[in-house]
């Protein structure tokens, strides 16, 4: 399996257009809101329980195509997380 990580700084809306521009342009990846490989989560606060939501999410098979994409979106983090 793959890994690729990338950290946008940018406003919440900003950066999750980059990121799917990203992914149109890098690997074809299809940015709209009907693709099941494509998941974005926005959240104020990131804690534990979200992070370990959004691994167990990651460990999944793509449905249908090669790839699957997570953007998230947080105003603050907590270490742990």
């Amino acid at each position: 399996m793959t890994h690729h990580a990338f950290i946008i700084e940018a406003t919440a809306e900003e950066g999750i257009r980059r990121a799917k521009a990203w992914l149109k342009d890098e690997i074809g990846m299809d940015g709209d809101a009907s693709n099941p490989d494509l998941v974005i989560r926005e959240y104020g606060l990131l804690a534990v329980d979200e992070a370990r939501a959004i691994c167990e999410l990651a460990q999944g098979a793509p449905f249908r195509g090669d790839s699957k994409a997570i953007i998230i979106t947080a105003d603050r983090a907590y270490h742990e997380a």
